[in-house]
């Protein structure tokens, strides 16, 4: 890699239809409606600004972060504009924003969204809304249940549909039932370890038996362990021998090969981020390979290169809240 820490543009973008969320995951800054964040959606304009400069260079497009993408009123025409250039877009979604009918329903199917994981982390309403605070397990259920039925009529091959199932200590025993309720509505399962962020009542026996990510242990049960989610990356070929210190989380290499792109145009280091000032600046008025290759996106890049011994950095990434709380060893 180029020591001056310039890397070729990347292939995959975070865009976040906007940061507002109908429910109040204690986990989640939006959901604890936590300040210094600038609140908002993205608008269509907007979001067409930011495809022209990232499409001749992206593949994939995550269209979510700090929020619930179905509340942007927008929110499947962007996913239209964004395949309909060949770019394959996914979304992760609590599906509880309002209740699909037949039509709704037939405008997901058809909006082109290539992926759409479903977070449903419980099989009552009583351990789903132990997380999925103001949620509602039933209608969450349904519709997704209502989204497979609609892709099956249309014989349509798109999207993928994914109950994700988070495993924490008050939901850990309804994982069969969980498999039980989904193989009724014809929807794959994965159960993934929750990230507790130090919160010891939330470790599930799986958490204490290994560590997050592990794969010391039997994971069958497990998908998402970091070893098969790095074998899922598509790292542009400079990055293909990229190593960081195993202390660092999977996220710390997207600033070698993600863009994260908030609702009003702001980029950050990774999709941890949470605060204005952490910006690494702004797509909307800058173009793409000036903002990749900024001195701040390369200062973030020297700080998790050199991760271990104490630094004396201004890099956003060493001075951002996240769950690497220990700056260095």
């Amino acid at each position: 890699m180029d020591k001056s820490f310039y890397c070729p543009l990347p292939t995959k973008f975070f865009i976040e239809p906007g940061n507002i969320c109908n429910l109040r995951c204690p986990f989640c800054g939006t959901g604890l409606r936590r300040k210094g964040f600038a609140k908002g959606f993205m608008s269509k304009d907007d979001f067409k600004i930011i495809l022209a400069k990232i499409a001749p260079y992206t593949k994939h497009i995550s269209l979510y972060n700090y929020g619930e993408p179905f509340l942007n009123k927008d929110f499947l025409e962007m996913a239209s504009l964004a395949t309909a250039k060949g770019i394959a877009c996914a979304t992760h979604s609590n599906l509880t924003a309002y209740r699909f009918d037949e039509q709704s329903a037939e405008a997901v199917i058809r909006s082109g969204l290539t992926f759409i994981s479903a977070s449903i982390d419980g099989a009552s309403q009583e351990t789903y809304g132990r997380y999925r605070v103001g949620g509602n397990f039933e209608l969450a259920v349904a519709n997704l249940a209502l989204l497979q039925r609609v892709k099956e009529r249309l014989n349509s091959p798109t999207p993928e549909l994914v109950w994700k199932f988070l495993i924490n200590a008050f939901n850990e025993h309804e994982q069969e039932q969980a498999q039980e309720i989904a193989a009724s509505i014809g929807v794959p399962i994965e159960f993934h370890l929750m990230d507790v962020w130090g919160h010891e009542e939330w470790k599930s026996s799986q958490h204490k038996e290994q560590e997050v990510w592990g794969v010391e242990k039997d994971q069958s049960r497990v998908t998402g362990t970091e070893e098969e989610w790095r074998k899922k990356r598509d790292f542009p070929v400079a990055m293909d021998n990229l190593k960081l210190h195993p202390k660092l989380h999977y996220w710390c290499e997207q600033p070698f090969d993600a863009m994260v792109i908030n609702w009003n145009g702001e980029v950050f280091p990774c999709v941890t981020a949470c605060a204005d000032k952490f910006s690494l600046g702004n797509l909307l008025d800058s173009d793409l390979e000036t903002l990749w290759n900024s001195a701040k996106y390369r200062a973030c890049r020297k700080f998790l290169y050199n991760y271990g011994p104490t630094q004396n950095s201004d890099a956003v990434c060493a001075a951002q809240d996240c769950e690497l709380k220990q700056k260095h060893l």
